[in-house]
């Protein structure tokens, strides 16, 4: 986002404000679908403990982990965390960390967009 002036809005920001996620495929409904089918079977099995494990269809999987998308919120970190070494007053070292903490928010649910990352834990891969 370096290269976007002040008051430029970004491509993907929607008009009330927000971002309109993209699903040019149409592949969330089929999702919905199977997840949809997937829970219902373990609630009339009476697994409800067993929710937890069901994995999201692979048809909306993106081909990160969760942790690869976790390092993607930090993008901004390296340039915020040095101004944060540099300085000496605290009040603008509190400034840095915040604005690096909240900097990189967009860029996962700009990468991702209605996808979902793989979550090797559920054995995805």
């Amino acid at each position: 986002m370096e290269g976007v002036a002040k008051g430029e809005r970004h491509p993907l920001a929607a008009e009330a404000g927000g971002f309109r996620l993209q699903d040019p495929d149409n592949k969330l409904p089929a999702a919905i679908k199977d997840l949809t089918k997937k829970i219902g079977g373990k609630i009339m099995k009476m697994q409800i403990f067993d929710l937890m494990k069901i994995s999201a269809p692979v048809i909306i999987s993106y081909p990160k982990t969760y942790l690869e998308v976790f390092l993607d919120d930090y993008t901004y970190f390296p340039k915020y965390m040095a101004k944060v070494c540099k300085s000496k007053d605290n009040v603008e070292r509190i400034k840095n960390i915040t604005t690096c903490m909240l900097a990189g928010l967009h860029v996962s649910m700009c990468v991702l967009q209605s996808l979902s990352p793989l979550n090797p834990v559920l054995g995805e891969t």
